[in-house]
């Protein structure tokens, strides 16, 4: 048992490492979708061009972690796929996270404690920052990724004072009411990524509405990525 604890935490660890080196990231924070359409939901975000998917732990988090795990068995035979959690709060949500196959763990302000966690794990922290001094404070821990949020708040102002002041081999990924219009003006501000929730997975969503609103995202972000520098 402890060879297979310890291949399996190396597995982890190398699949965290890609994660760290990836190309920008475009995140689809799954909510509000029943858990017999999950499969469903993590395949058309993967067809839109989405890079990884995140389980929201908001609430009915066995359930959501079950929902994490089955996606990532449908999605191990696609390396540049990824799968994590977000809205995580505690220390023993991580751990939890981790033993459901969570890859990288995402939270919505910024926690010393998950960010350690997280990273004792050999899992990628995103962690929520709404500012400069955090966002130090998140790298001078081990964090190679930042979350801005909420960036409908904060504006393309407090992005620009935070890409200024950070490395440049430090990810930002924007989150927080971003829409398929806004991603270019964060983009061209320094973002490296987005994280895109309430604005595509909306209450009483149906599976065909995500896949429209889902290539809407994928289209933007493609075009971002590809433009000549």
């Amino acid at each position: 048992f402890s060879t297979f604890l310890f291949l399996a935490t190396a597995l982890v660890a190398e699949h965290a490492k890609s994660f760290l080196i990836s190309e920008p990231l475009l995140i689809g924070v799954i909510n509000n979708v029943k858990s017999e359409e999950v499969d469903s939901a993590v395949s058309t975000l993967q067809s839109a061009g989405f890079t990884s998917a995140s389980f929201s732990l908001y609430d009915s988090t066995i359930d959501k972690l079950e929902s994490m795990k089955n996606a990532k068995d449908i999605v191990c035979s696609k390396p540049n796929f990824y799968i994590g959690a977000s809205t995580v709060t505690s220390k023993n949500q991580v751990e939890l996270c981790y033993s459901y196959g969570a890859q990288f763990i995402s939270t919505r302000y910024f926690s010393p404690q998950i960010i350690e966690s997280t990273l004792s794990l050999s899992m990628v922290p995103l962690p929520g920052i709404k500012d400069i001094v955090e966002a130090h404070k998140a790298v001078d821990l081990g964090a190679n990724w930042v979350k801005f949020y909420p960036a409908s708040d904060i504006g393309v102002e407090g992005l620009k004072i935070i890409r200024k002041y950070l490395p440049s081999d430090i990810g930002i990924i924007v989150a927080g009411g971003v829409t398929p219009e806004s991603m270019e003006q964060f983009w061209a501000c320094g973002a490296n990524g987005f994280a895109i929730g309430s604005t595509l997975f909306s209450k009483d969503l149906r599976l065909e509405d995500l896949k429209a609103k889902a290539y809407k995202f994928g289209l933007a972000f493609s075009k971002l990525r590809h433009a000549p520098a």
